[in-house]
């Protein structure tokens, strides 16, 4: 398209061109998002209305919609349902309806395309979405569009998540996402900080941050709106008193060129409302009229709020419009920017604020064809609220409510039923406080809120008749138990089994529920046989109903419960059927669960490579259904555990480092931190370590009671003592954990990492230094170690390869023990190279025991370029030590590798070094993710890491430095 804008468009040729640009790749078919962001007023809306103005012109179809200011009463997708409002004008009825076929979601977005499919279960979220994304793909096969999402920082989460989806999803589409946000606005802690940080990682997402204008384009700007070259003086004034920025630059302007004067100490809501300080009464009025609604208001609700005659109306806005306070917008008014109706909303008097909220209220009322029937409640709710109505503002929170739900956006909705739980309170008559609390509890489980959710059911518990109201009481139990185990609580089955006596007999929903519930918490207690027989029970139910979602559940906990009695080839065999089922009706949040005890079983019996394949997948699933802060961070840690384990530390790092961007707490992020706790010591890290224990201990929570969890948690916190010489304290850490653990099935692994824990400590402990530790700890220890080993399954390769090591720890006590030789085979065996090559160190001992230098050379020289290849730096600096104990020349610990890499020198990592290499060849993210089997994101992590230790700002640089250092030259 065209590189240059409109004359009168001063500046941004660079931003400009970064958007003419990302046009011409979505012309070729490659779709793209372009985030502009930058302070209020620095001219945002400014340059991409005007690249809108000229890609239209080219025949782009343009969307557009702004997101609303509206805190919590706000409509959700706003943005999208204002953009696809103007695309039914646009290209008719009958095209939309050949657009959406085959896409029956959609209806809830756009009543043209008749009523919507029933309920509004947890999936309809992720499968209305998918069908957004299908169908604004379609939409780009006719010819190139361009979404552009205004004022991002006033998003609601169902907005963020959708954008999120489309960034990702949309491949090989010719659209275009622009997306505007304020800078000045995101506080510490506001929820666009980590939804951006996440996408702008995304291959296909460039970032425009607009600054001020310097004095020169200041001066051109000034020149522009007087017609004629400003005074070097009017200059320096308004550039002083503006700093450059546009919009009030023009502001300056316009007080210059009415005769007005201005001082460096006027307040800045003075010079906003001085031109409307001026305006005779009616248009004044008019104006405030307009600034009390949140965002551009119809022609019709004016009216109708005004109540005032047509030609008194129009030449009251007419005024507004030619003082340059409002501007006309298709068939409404807004104001030319949003500051100028923040600075005048400010300076209301409460009373003229409720006044003009009644005012609309009213009106919307009497008139509710005025607004789209989505939006309506919405508007209601929050013009009440403004009145001081609170009788008439919960009704319309409650319909609010309801359009939530069917558009599945659960955040927002749960909001909206906060709020009207508030509201309840003063308004005792108007609703029934427990089904309100039984709405709201649900709204919360489904948007991730556990804690709250938790409350809301206890109270709702408190206030329900059991014995009248039993399925009711039932399904709260069941949702307590189900948010208790999710918190990892210890006292989740005595609520479910009491669920399960009050739910009627039969083939219900509600029973099947209950049941599903009830099995998966016996699983995760220890009970897998009896989890495994309510299972089915359950999955029987939902066949009967028809009900596929609690279908895929039941049999994702089947296969749970089957791994967890030891039955590997059954449960994945439920666990696939999980996933097909779930796969075949878009059921994202199942394919995510179905993914997250998939992945974990396939990682506990060593099968690392499918682990990584599953995890993969199903993060693809939580991303989608914007689950990525709770199951997504579970696929992390089960992604993470299996990349750990296969040798590929970087990737484990920048995976994990991924997931906790999404910011989950509670459990969902304690499993993350473990992970990164043992990578941090195996790095050598050890304060790094602490921290990440410490975060995990805090995330699980006192009342955690998962052996999955407390297990591993047990082993860092012994090995992290070990190394600081507290041997007391990793001992009494071990002998308490295997003594209260119920080891079954899958737990086995993480029972036979705690237990060659416990005997490493045992068998480098014994040595005078100390003695002073008491005897019955070791006794103790011992004792528990044998007894537990004694009932562990040894039936995958890791778990065989662990009960190697532990005989060989235990033989290790006066001499290091020959069985290190099996134990280096058992691990090459299962696959992780780490403990093979702590195995090849031990092995190594053994060897000079018997003074065979020679095998013990051998053995070194393979465990120190293993070691150097891993970042082990503690143990490749104790294969360094046994080395120069025999007189190893230092050159011959690296033989295998007889130079070092010169990418070793600027601080790289091997991984980094292979993504470099594939960058240098041209490669994008998603190309070097196929080269080295790692996912998109995980390669723009490692592309960041290699910017930054390079010292260069962008890949074109990054790729000429290592041509310039010859860093790949096979020579």
């Amino acid at each position: 398209m065209g590189r240059t804008p409109a004359r009168s468009f001063v500046g941004r040729r660079r931003e400009y061109e970064v958007l003419a640009t990302a046009l011409d790749g979505v012309a070729m078919g490659d779709s793209r998002v372009v985030l502009v962001s930058g302070e209020a007023g620095v001219g945002k809306t400014r340059l991409v209305e005007r690249f809108a103005d000229a890609a239209q012109d080219r025949g782009v179809l343009v969307l557009s919609g702004a997101c609303v200011a509206s805190g919590q009463d706000g409509l959700p997708l706003a943005p999208i349902l204002m953009a696809l409002r103007r695309l039914v004008g646009r290209i008719g009825r009958d095209r939309l309806i050949a657009l959406c076929s085959g896409l029956p979601e959609l209806a809830r977005l756009l009543p043209e395309l008749g009523p919507a499919s029933a309920g509004g279960a947890p999936a309809g979220q992720a499968r209305l979405f998918h069908q957004l994304a299908v169908f604004v793909q379609r939409l780009g096969t006719d010819q190139p569009v361009v979404i552009l999402v205004e004022d991002l920082h006033w998003a609601d989460r169902s907005t963020r998540l959708l954008l999120d989806v489309l960034a990702r999803n949309l491949r090989d589409t010719r659209v275009l996402i622009i997306a505007t946000y304020r800078t000045d606005d995101l506080y510490r802690g506001h929820p666009l900080r980590p939804f951006l940080a996440e996408l702008k990682r995304v291959e296909g997402v460039r970032h425009i941050d607009l600054g001020r204008f310097s004095r020169a384009e200041t001066a051109e700007l000034i020149a522009a709106a007087l017609g004629e070259r400003p005074s070097s003086a009017l200059v320096d004034r308004v550039f002083d008193r503006s700093g450059g920025n546009a919009f009030l630059v023009e502001e300056l302007v316009r007080v210059e060129r009415s005769g007005m004067t201005f001082s460096l100490d006027d307040p800045l809501r003075d010079l906003l409302t001085g031109r409307i300080e001026c305006l005779p009464d009616l248009p004044r009025q008019v104006i405030r009229l307009v600034a009390i609604e949140r965002s551009r208001v119809s022609h019709q609700v004016v009216a109708a709020v005004a109540g005032l005659p047509d030609e008194t109306l129009l030449e009251a806005l007419r005024a507004a419009i030619d003082a340059h306070v409002l501007v006309a917008d298709g068939d409404g008014y807004d104001f030319r920017h949003a500051l100028v109706r923040e600075a005048l909303v400010t300076g209301l008097l409460p009373g003229e604020r409720i006044r003009l909220h009644r005012a609309y209220a009213v009106a919307l009322d009497g008139r509710p064809d005025l607004l789209p029937p989505e939006q309506l409640p919405s508007s209601l709710a929050y013009h009440w609220a403004g009145a001081g109505a609170p009788e008439r503002e919960l009704p319309a929170l409650l319909r609010a409510a309801a359009v939530a739900k069917r558009l599945s956006a659960h955040a927002e909705q749960y909001q909206l039923l906060r709020r009207a739980l508030d509201l309840s309170a003063q308004v005792p008559d108007e609703v029934d406080r427990g089904d309100l609390e039984y709405e709201a509890s649900d709204a919360a489980w489904l948007a991730g809120e556990h804690e709250q959710g938790l409350v809301l059911i206890e109270q709702a518990l408190a206030n329900v008749d059991r014995a009248r109201q039993p399925e009711r009481a039932a399904l709260l139990l069941a949702r307590r138990g189900r948010l208790l185990i999710r918190l990892g609580h210890a006292d989740a089955i005595p609520a479910l089994e009491e669920a399960e006596r009050l739910v009627p007999e039969g083939t219900s929903v509600a029973r099947a529920t209950v049941l599903e519930i009830l099995a998966s918490a016996l699983t995760s207690r220890g009970d897998a046989a009896r989890g495994y027989e309510i299972s089915e029970e359950a999955a029987r139910i939902a066949r009967t109903v028809g009900d596929d979602e609690l279908q895929v559940a039941a049999l994702t906990t089947q296969g749970t419960a089957l791994a967890h009695d030891g039955r590997h080839e059954r449960a994945v065999a439920a666990f696939d059927a999980a996933r097909t089922l779930a796969g075949s009706r878009n059921d994202l949040p199942g394919l995510a669960r179905a993914g997250v005890n998939l992945s974990m079983e396939l990682w506990a019996v060593g099968r690392y490579a499918e682990t990584v394949t599953v995890a993969r997948e199903g993060l693809a699933a939580a991303r989608g259904s914007g689950l990525s802060a709770t199951l997504g961070a579970f696929l992390a840690a089960n992604l993470g555990m299996a990349l750990f384990s296969m040798g590929l530390w970087d990737d484990a790092d920048a995976a994990t480092a991924e997931a906790l961007e999404a910011n989950p707490s509670g459990v969902f992020a304690a499993y993350l931190h473990l992970l990164r706790g043992d990578l941090a010591l195996a790095r050598g890290h050890l304060a790094a370590a602490k921290r990440c224990l410490a975060s995990a201990a805090r995330d699980f929570g006192p009342d955690f009671g998962l052996d999955d969890g407390l297990l591993p948690m047990a082993r860092l916190d012994a090995e992290i003592a070990f190394r600081e010489n507290r041997i007391g304290h990793a001992r009494r850490t071990v002998a308490r954990a295997l003594g209260t653990a119920r080891v079954r099935g899958q737990l086995a692994v993480h029972a036979w990492a705690l237990v060659t824990t416990g005997a490493m400590i045992e068998a480098r402990s014994r040595k005078p230094m100390h003695a002073f530790e008491e005897p019955h700890e070791a006794e103790n220890l011992t004792e528990v170690l044998g007894s537990v080993t004694a009932e562990l399954a040894t039936g995958a390769p890791p778990w065989r390869a662990h009960a190697e090591q532990f005989a060989a720890e235990m033989d290790s006590h006066g001499t290091t023990s020959p069985l290190w030789h099996d134990v280096v085979a058992a691990w090459e065996k299962a696959g992780n190279p780490y403990l093979a090559c702590y195995a090849r160190l031990r092995a190594a001992e053994a060897t000079l025991a018997t003074r065979d230098d020679r095998d013990a050379r051998r053995l070194l020289v393979a465990a120190a370029s293993q070691a150097r290849d891993l970042g082990a730096n503690p143990l490749q600096k104790k294969i360094e030590a046994l080395a120069r104990s025999i007189r190893l020349p230092p050159f011959e610990v690296s033989e295998t590798s007889a130079k070092a890499p010169k990418a070793d020198l600027l601080g790289l990592t091997s991984r980094e070094a292979q993504v470099l290499r594939l960058l240098t060849e041209g490669e994008s993210n998603r190309g070097i993710g196929v080269q080295l089997f790692i996912s998109e994101k995980t390669a723009s992590v490692h592309v960041s890491r290699i910017l930054a230790k390079l010292g260069v700002t962008s890949r074109g640089e990054a790729a000429a430095t290592a041509h310039r250092l010859r860093l790949f030259n096979e020579d």
